[in-house]
């Protein structure tokens, strides 16, 4: 039987002014972001989870708690936490951005043990990103799981599942805040990628 994956970044957060966000920095949900995770959970409500899947940071939680209301499972794990930056958390986005194209483009030269001041390696961040998927994927085989998790950790691991490098190529997989990406698993192991970065608006399911 196939195994069909759901990936839901977290609602849109509360930070005035807007920064970078990754383990240390972690804002709880907006009066925006905690509608986005409702209207979500209303939308999904007739697709019978296995289990929902979320991370111990507090955004991720917090957008879990409005599908776990319904009396899902729920399975709390770090493995799909944010990447952390290390001594780049709490910088604006402005001055930010630039430090995250410098990484992005050493990424892409294949330097995956390179880690920002006091954060996490590629490699690092890909190995546990991929071991998460497999226990997830070992414990529910079957049937239909949602993984809530984060920008950069839904970007790393759609681009390792569909064989891309999360280099400048895995800006197509960018997930804004509140958005759904799905797929199925085949008893094989392939992923085959059916909706990207879906907007609630845009969700016709």
């Amino acid at each position: 039987m196939c195994q069909a994956v759901y990936f839901l970044r977290h609602g849109a957060t509360a930070e005035v002014p807007s920064c970078l966000k990754g383990q240390r920095i972690d804002p709880p949900l907006s009066s925006e972001g905690h509608r986005q995770a409702q209207r979500w959970a209303e939308k999904l409500s007739a697709i019978p989870f296995q289990a929902v899947v979320y991370t111990p940071l507090q955004r991720a939680r917090e957008t879990a708690a409005y599908f776990l209301s319904e009396g899902r499972r729920g399975l709390e794990l770090p493995h799909f936490m944010e990447l952390s930056w290390g001594e780049w958390e709490g910088l604006p986005r402005a001055e930010a951005e630039p430090l995250l194209e410098q990484q992005l483009a050493r990424w892409a030269a294949g330097d995956t043990r390179w880690a920002p001041p006091g954060g996490e390696s590629l490699e690092t961040f890909q190995k546990r990103l991929h071991a998460g998927y497999e226990l997830v994927s070992s414990l529910f085989p079957a049937g239909a799981v949602l993984i809530i998790a984060h920008g950069y950790s839904l970007r790393v691991l759609l681009s390792w599942l569909l064989g891309y490098l999360p280099g400048k190529g895995s800006e197509a997989f960018h997930h804004r805040p509140g958005t759904l990406s799905w797929g199925i698993r085949n008893p094989g192991g392939h992923f085959y990628l059916q909706a990207l970065g879906v907007s609630l608006d845009d969700w016709l399911f």
